[in-house]
This record gives C-alpha cells, sequence and structure tokens, in this order.
C-alpha cells in the first residue's frame, strides 16, 4: 500500500484499546485469564451489539496475553456471517489483524466485496487489488503523478461502475481533487460538480477546492467569492463551542486563521482574473496579515516552521503579482541549489507562435528557463520585458534557452503583445505544457529545466534586473 488511510482499521484498533481496562484492572495474570474465559463462555452465542462491543475487549486482552486460543476465537466469530452488521465486519477484521492473518482477512474482504458490492469494504478490496498490480514507476516526483492519474482513473471508472456507492464515490473525489490541475477541464470541472452535490459524504468540506478548480480553469468565476465565504463562515460555526469553551480553543483558532488565509489568497487570485488590481491588492494585505497571525514560535513543532515557510512564500509570490510591497515574516531560507531535486520531464509536442516545432529533444543539452504566463496577469505582463532582456543576454549561447509559455484559451492577444513589444523569445501557446511543468500554483511562473530534461523543483522567484542576474549565475550553476 502506497497510501495511509484512515478508515475501519483506524477505528477498530482505538476502540479496542478503549475496551481493554476492565481486564487491564486485574493486575494477577492468573485472575486476569480467569475472567477472560469467564466472558468468552458468556458472550458464546450472542451476536446483540452488546455482546460484539464486549469482543472487541475480549480480543484485545486475548492478544496482549498471547492466548493460543485467538485463532480459533477469531475463527468462530467469523462463522457468524453477520454481512449486514458493520460492528461484526469491524470485529473480524480486527481479530484478523491481530493474528496477522493475512490470507484470511483477503478472503473476508472479497466475501465482503461479493456480498455488499456497494460498501466500503468493495471498493477498499478493488483498490487493493488495483495497487497490488500497479506500482509507481520509478520513485521520483514524476513517477508518483504518473501513478496517481492513473489511480485517478482507476476510480473514476469504479465510481460509475458503482453509481449508488457513497464509498466509490468519496475515494473518487479524494483521489482526483489533489490532481485537478492536471486533469483535462471538462473532468475537473465535473469533479468540483460532484463535490458540490455529494459534500455530505466527504470528511472535509469541498468548496475551498472547487474555488480553486474555477480559478485554474478560468471557469464559472462568480461563483468563487460565495464558495470561500461559506466555506470560511462554515467552519467558523464548526469551531464556536470549541472557542467559547476555550476547549482546544487554540488549535481551532488556528485552523480557522489558515481557512482565512486561504481564502482571502484565493480571493486575490479572483480578483486577478477579473482584472480588479485594486481589490486584488487588498485581498492580499488581508493575506499577509493572517499570515502574521500564523508566525510559529521558536519552541513550536518542528514541522511547524517549514508549514509556514510554504504559506508565506506563497504570499510573497502573491504580493509581487498584485504589485505590493512585502516584507518576509520571517527570513526566508536560501535554496541550495546544488541538492534541489529534479525530475524528468515528459515529452511533449507544442508550436511557437512563429510556427517552429518543439519537443523534450529540443531542450536536453540546454539549460532552459521556463516562463509561465497569461494574457489577464498584469504582473505577467510586467516580467516579460525582463525576459526579453534575459534573452538577448544569453544570446549566441547555445547551451542556454528562454522559453515562454502562454496559457490563455485563445492565442490571439498574446500574438498581438509580442509584436507590439517586439519581444523575440520563443513564445508556446499551450496550456498543457503549462500543466506538465507548474500552471497547479497559477501565474507568472518561472521554472528551470536542467540540461538533462529534468525539472528543477523550486521556482526561480524575483524580477526585475537583479533576477535577470540571478537567472543567468543560476544557468551557470545547474548542468
Amino acid at each position: 500500500m502506497w497510501l495511509l488511510r484512515t478508515g475501519p482499521p483506524a477505528i477498530l484498533f482505538a476502540t479496542a484499546l478503549l475496551a481493554q481496562p476492565p481486564f487491564a484492572a486485574i493486575s494477577d495474570a492468573r485472575a486476569r485469564a480467569e475472567a477472560v474465559r469467564d466472558a468468552r463462555k458468556q458472550l458464546t452465542g450472542r451476536t446483540d451489539p452488546a455482546a460484539i462491543a464486549q469482543w472487541n475487549s475480549v480480543l484485545a486482552e486475548m492478544r496482549l496475553s498471547k492466548d493460543p486460543e485467538l485463532n480459533t476465537v477469531v475463527h468462530s466469530l467469523r462463522a457468524l456471517n453477520l454481512y449486514h452488521n458493520e460492528s461484526w465486519i469491524d470485529l473480524v477484521n480486527m481479530g484478523y489483524a491481530y493474528t496477522g492473518d493475512a490470507e484470511g482477512a483477503r478472503q473476508f474482504r472479497n466475501e465482503l466485496a461479493r456480498r455488499l458490492p456497494d460498501s466500503s469494504w468493495a471498493v477498499q478490496a478493488a483498490m487493493q487489488q488495483w495497487e497490488s498490480t500497479h506500482q509507481p514507476r520509478t520513485t521520483t516526483q514524476s513517477g508518483f503523478t504518473e501513478w496517481g492519474l492513473a489511480r485517478v482513473k482507476f476510480l473514476k471508472g469504479l465510481h460509475e461502475g458503482k453509481p449508488h456507492s457513497e464509498a466509490a464515490t468519496r475515494e473518487y473525489l479524494q483521489a482526483a481533487l489533489p490532481y485537478e490541475s492536471r486533469l483535462p477541464e471538462d473532468e475537473a470541472l465535473a469533479v468540483a460538480d460532484l463535490a458540490l452535490r455529494t459534500s455530505h459524504i466527504l470528511p472535509f468540506d469541498p468548496r475551498f477546492q472547487v474555488a480553486q478548480i474555477y480559478l485554474h480553469h478560468h471557469a464559472h468565476l462568480d461563483e468563487v467569492p460565495s464558495l470561500l465565504n461559506d466555506a470560511v463562515q462554515s467552519l467558523e460555526r464548526s469551531f464556536r463551542d470549541r472557542l467559547a469553551t476555550g476547549q482546544d480553543a487554540e488549535s481551532a483558532n488556528q485552523r480557522l486563521i489558515s481557512a482565512q488565509l486561504r481564502a482571502h489568497s484565493d480571493l486575490a487570485e479572483y480578483w486577478l482574473q477579473k482584472r480588479d488590481i485594486e481589490q486584488a491588492r487588498i485581498a492580499a494585505r488581508q493575506t499577509g496579515t493572517e499570515l502574521m497571525r500564523l508566525a510559529p514560535a521558536a519552541d513550536g513543532p518542528p514541522n511547524g516552521r517549514s508549514i509556514f515557510d510554504a504559506e508565506q512564500k506563497l504570499w510573497l509570490d502573491l504580493a509581487k503579482r498584485v504589485g505590493i510591497e512585502a516584507e518576509p515574516v520571517l527570513p526566508v531560507k536560501e535554496v541550495d541549489w546544488t541538492r534541489v531535486e529534479r525530475a524528468p520531464l515528459g515529452d511533449f509536442e507544442a508550436t511557437d507562435l512563429d510556427g517552429r516545432q518543439w519537443n523534450i529533444q529540443n531542450w536536453k543539452g540546454k539549460v532552459v528557463l521556463v516562463n509561465i504566463w497569461a494574457i489577464w496577469c498584469a504582473p505577467c505582463r510586467a516580467e516579460l520585458p525582463y525576459l526579453q532582456k534575459l534573452h538577448e543576454g544569453l544570446h549566441g549561447r547555445a547551451n542556454r534557452l528562454v522559453i515562454s509559455i502562454n496559457v490563455d484559451s485563445e492565442d490571439g492577444l498574446a500574438r498581438r503583445l509580442i509584436r507590439e513589444h517586439g519581444y523575440t523569445f520563443p513564445v508556446i501557446s499551450s496550456r498543457g505544457l503549462a500543466d506538465a511543468i507548474d500552471f497547479a500554483h497559477g501565474v507568472p511562473r518561472n521554472r528551470m529545466v536542467d540540461a538533462q530534461g529534468r525539472l528543477l523543483a523550486e521556482p526561480v522567484e524575483g524580477t526585475g534586473d537583479v533576477w535577470v542576474k540571478k537567472v543567468e549565475a543560476l544557468m551557470d550553476q545547474v548542468k
């Protein structure tokens, strides 16, 4: 299994541990074993909910004491065949986990799948079967991405083949939403619609993800503000009691601030796409205010700083795009480019505005700076003169290349802008290529590809003449 899930097994063990104290309170081992035997006699033949609950405690104690009869008891419980009793299903699965009987567990899951084809157990069995025969081709990021998209395709088929299975729908949505920026537009929008219609079966509010799908695909933009507002208000309502009573209030408050930060950041993106720069700046400043409230303490959890750094990086990029001055809340860590992860970029075929054909072979042997932009993005247009400076500064160097990728649905406006400003760097109009490189984090975006055709994981951030010099130096460093 490549993914860690929280589902019935996690609940099973939690239930078992909570059920242990009655036996654990007996300090004498012999007396405790006698109590377990008495409990087993009293429970034999009973299938009522109270009995199933008590069996959880009995099996847990038998496991702890390494009782040699544990296997026999599990098999007898399995023979009850209470397939429409969820508590019994949980109990038998827990029993197989305790005994380490992988084959028995597999046969039980297959039987569950046959008798209950729409159940979560049937869906999990199908997923495990698929994953047992499908492994990531490589352990690089691109390998996992390829595998993840294949898994989304499989789960889509499972969902369509089980239209009445909430479990199949839930698994499909949970797999597809993280990959929506890499899905075809029509499929991504269909995922958004399905998530809204079936939000009651999801363990999270999908409105944030749906808003981002609309922003990524420049579709249904007028629905974005209400989606973000409703998502934040829903979270505020769910945390109201915790914040009022002080019970776990700090954690609830941090989650609420994170949600507000996310909403204002997406709202700034919305206003950028609506070409209202002043509203975008207001939303970006609110994002910065919320970011300051999230700054981790020096003695906070080890992962707190890395999570904050990622959020701060996104905000600094947003501030640059809307044209407001921004200083890091905490000092930005310098990137060690010699240690940055690199992943092979898949092959592609694209044509630039001058009619020249491009593929990955054209790029190999060269260090390539890739700039992704859109006409509707004012910061993108502001970067293009510096992209031209970089292009001119590298003139005559066959092992250096500057490529621009425009993501607008029509290339007419991009062609006109390039012609009017006299830009001479190659411009490819290809949303697909932009997605493969990095359109998920918005535009403008600058990424580096090394001479082996591998995409560097870190974006090349900055702007202006300082950025041009930084890229020139970085191209000499990256081989």
